[in-house]
């Protein structure tokens, strides 16, 4: 057995399948943790443009652990060498994704230092073994990827709404689960565990999916997407996900109290979505008869069924969305940027918000989807 300058590192949680270990100044600790999993052997190396500098320091501790390095950029088009025994990827959500496809690809082990909170898929799908938190490379990443992971754990309530709509109008076969505990105000590490802990629960919920029928995407991701397909048509930088989540929660759990609390739904008739598929066809480059396996064009029966229901349960629906306090949360969420979120003048607009609700209820799940097949979207959105 090698030995080795550094104590590996003690678990600070299991996750999902995966080890996840935290604390100050770790890099020099993880050659012999990743040695619970790959004693030696060749490591390849992944990171992304702004996470080299952090990749190289990881890259020197390998080497001074006896393990051979390949290191590389994950856009960049290599052949990942077949003798490698694990896959280190050395930054956050678009790294994670490209690590665990390359480990697949090669049957090796994968292991992630994640550098910033930004999303809470790591874990989602598994494939990954270890994960290392070092606070004080999460605590210096950029105050808008810090943003984004607690703009998706303060938009949970209204995700989990969507859900327990679900439950209730469409026989989801998934059982209702208590509202996610929201960490108010994380540190960065505390943020990234939450994260972690999210991605993990959502692997029972996808692979449910199919016993209730096509899995649907959360509202909340789908307007989330689709702002960002906006924001490219029209030369914009798009903003990171969890940035648009967070918005979007906003706006949902406001449109969704207005859209229950109107007795004039019970009125409208379901409406063709062509319209809706051509302009996401265009926005998102995929093609037409791809995203025609999303939408529910449901029988007119089917379509008094479910309103009926959602009429029965309104006041329910209601009280649910009136526990969920977003004022607070929106007042600490725009306060975690320098500018206090000066940055929402020119994201986006009120009239793309909507529009992107309005495309995005029709591929999506929840009260967002029903909205949509009322048509009552399209008539908010051309009002607007």
């Amino acid at each position: 057995m090698r030995e080795f300058l550094h104590t590996k590192l003690d678990i600070a949680r299991d996750i999902g399948g995966a080890k996840v270990y935290a604390g100050e100044d770790i890099i020099s600790s993880v050659p012999p943790t990743v040695a619970e999993i790959v004693e030696n052997g060749r490591v390849l190396l992944m990171c992304d443009r702004g996470t080299a500098r952090i990749a190289s320091d990881v890259a020197a501790a390998m080497k001074g652990g006896g393990f051979r390095v390949s290191a590389h950029d994950a856009d960049e088009d290599f052949e990942p060498e077949e003798q490698c025994r694990l896959v280190l990827g050395v930054g956050a959500g678009r790294v994670a994704e490209k690590c665990k496809a390359v480990a697949r690809e090669l049957g090796a082990e994968c292991a992630l230092l994640l550098t910033a909170p930004t999303s809470e898929k790591i874990l989602s799908g598994g494939g990954i073994s270890q994960v290392y938190l070092d606070r004080d490379v999460l605590a210096a990443c950029p105050r808008r990827c810090y943003a984004a992971g607690l703009g998706i754990l303060l938009a949970r309530p209204v995700v989990e709404f969507d859900r327990m709509f679900d439950e209730k109008v469409l026989f989801s076969t998934r059982s209702e689960a208590e509202p996610s505990a929201v960490v108010r105000d994380p540190d960065a590490v505390s943020l990234a565990i939450a994260l972690l802990s999210l991605g993990a629960d959502d692997d029972a919920f996808v692979a449910g999916a199919g016993e209730g029928g096509l899995f649907r995407p959360s509202p909340c991701d789908a307007v989330a997407e689709v702002l960002s397909r906006i924001a490219l048509s029209k030369g914009k930088t798009p903003r990171l996900r969890g940035e648009y989540m967070f918005v979007t929660a906003c706006a949902l759990k406001r449109f969704y109290t207005l859209f229950l609390s109107s007795p004039s739904i019970d009125t409208l008739l379901p409406v063709d979505n062509d319209a809706a598929l051509s302009r996401l066809a265009a926005l998102t480059g995929r093609d037409r008869a791809g995203l025609l396996e999303m939408f529910d064009f449901c029988d007119v029966n089917s379509y008094f069924r479910i309103s009926y229901i959602v009429g029965e349960y309104r006041l329910d629906f209601i009280d649910r969305l009136s526990a969920i306090d977003l004022a607070a949360a929106e007042r600490k969420w725009r306060r975690t940027y320098d500018d206090a979120g000066y940055f929402l003048r020119s994201a986006f607009t009120a009239r793309e918000v909507t529009e992107a609700m309005a495309l995005a209820g029709t591929v999506s799940g929840g009260l967002l989807h029903y909205a949509a097949t009322t048509g009552f979207l399209d008539r908010v959105a051309a009002a607007g």
